[in-house]
């Protein structure tokens, strides 16, 4: 800006005309107010070069600012994702600490029941007396009635069946279980026997939640079960016999393989003392201190257990034979 001042200072200036002393002073002035408005342009333009570099420097720090806000919103994200992290593992922490209280108290206790399982023990019992009731019923007027058998060979197949297919049933299951532990336990490179409290509490969660699982899905039969009862129950009855059990067999198998999944498996008891017991068994036709035979074994919730329902048997010595009544 020297260069501005030097074209406008007092020295560029020509010198005054002479003239009054009037003309004088008002060109003296003149000159004063034109070298008062040079200062002020470059004054003004100091203070715009000024401004320029305190708008430099105020971007500088601004934008400082940004990057600062920047590194601090990153560590602020790896914070909160560490952190949800955490939650994530402390959830799954509880959960598992869950499963495990639960599986501690319901394990192998039949006496805990889980309202969401397909095959807890008042559904499976309530299944039980409805195939006594339905099925059973209908194949029993069908080999009296068609196949002229008598009353007493009837019932005895028909307990024959229930029997066999829910003996089947509990051999397969329990098969079934003991190869999923040993390949557990191959997997793991141990065999059976070996002590290992860590690999032990391992496959006890494992097979809990099997158990749970198959609790709350199973539906069908393996069919190699299905095979295994077929092949037995061949050998017991005939031709057209088995057409007219086949429905009866049919939910026998269905049903005795669900209380053979549970934990303690549910258990049917057909023996008897020679005295009736009705706190076990209910009258069939006839009335009498002592058995005569077995029509329908009872349920109990496990071996040794509660009695889930009573069973069916005929009396000794009792009044005149009356037609079944289902249940």
């Amino acid at each position: 800006m020297g260069w501005i001042w030097s074209a406008f200072s007092r020295d560029s200036v020509p010198p005054l005309v002479p003239g009054s002393e009037q003309d004088r002073a008002i060109q003296s002035q003149t000159y004063q107010r034109i070298e008062e408005g040079f200062h002020d342009i470059i004054k003004n333009l100091s203070d715009d070069k000024d401004h320029e570099q305190k708008d430099n420097r105020q971007c500088d720090y601004i934008n400082r600012l940004q990057n600062e806000n920047k590194d601090v919103r990153k560590k602020l994200l790896k914070k909160e994702s560490e952190n949800a992290h955490l939650r994530s593992e402390n959830s799954e922490l509880l959960r598992r600490l869950s499963e495990i209280s639960a599986m501690k108290l319901t394990q192998g206790n039949p006496n805990i029941m889980d309202l969401s399982s397909l095959s807890r023990p008042d559904k499976l019992a309530e299944q039980f007396s409805e195939l006594y009731d339905n099925q059973w019923t209908d194949c029993y007027q069908t080999l009296t009635e068609t196949l002229n058998k008598t009353e007493t060979e009837s019932i005895q197949l028909l307990l024959h069946i229930v029997h066999t297919v829910y003996t089947i049933c509990l051999e397969q299951s329990q098969t079934i279980t003991k190869a999923v532990k040993e390949n557990l336990l191959a997997f793991a490179g141990k065999s059976d026997g070996e002590p290992d409290k860590a690999l032990d509490t391992i496959i006890q969660e494992t097979f809990h939640k099997l158990k749970s699982y198959r609790a709350h899905t199973v539906t069908a039969v393996p069919p190699e079960v299905k095979k295994a009862i077929s092949e037995k129950l061949l050998t017991m009855i005939h031709g057209s016999e088995v057409n007219a059990c086949s429905s009866y067999i049919e939910e026998c198998i269905q049903i005795c393989w669900l209380m053979c999944s549970r934990d303690p498996p549910m258990y049917i008891f057909a023996e008897h003392e020679e005295v009736f017991d009705k706190e076990h068994f209910t009258e069939y036709t006839e009335k009498g201190l002592v058995v005569s035979y077995v029509v329908w074994p009872m349920l109990c919730l496990f071996k040794s257990g509660p009695l889930v329902t009573k069973g069916f048997a005929q009396g000794k010595y009792g009044r005149k034979k009356r037609k079944h009544v289902r249940s």
